[in-house]
């Protein structure tokens, strides 16, 4: 999960370079109030995205330490009785 979190991750910022690459190039042509409108958004799309897979990834390693929480009560319980 960490290593798809790092790819993900990596594969955002390559993107975010490559397009502010090509923002940077179309704004010596005249249209830099409308690239750097696009490079904004396209920077707030990632860090959303950034965010919304951090919430999630933090969201499956609660259930998970609830599920071993759980199955140790249960275990200890059962080694009790």
């Amino acid at each position: 999960m960490k290593k798809f979190q790092v790819e993900l991750c990596s594969l955002l910022v390559y993107n975010v370079s490559s397009s502010s690459s090509s923002s940077s190039i179309s704004s010596s042509g005249g249209g830099s109030s409308s690239s750097s409108g696009n490079s904004i958004v396209v920077v707030v799309v990632v860090v959303v995205a950034a965010a919304a897979v951090v919430a999630v990834v933090l969201v499956v390693a609660v259930v998970v330490i609830v599920v071993i929480l759980v199955l140790v009560v249960v275990e200890v319980v059962v080694v009790v009785v």
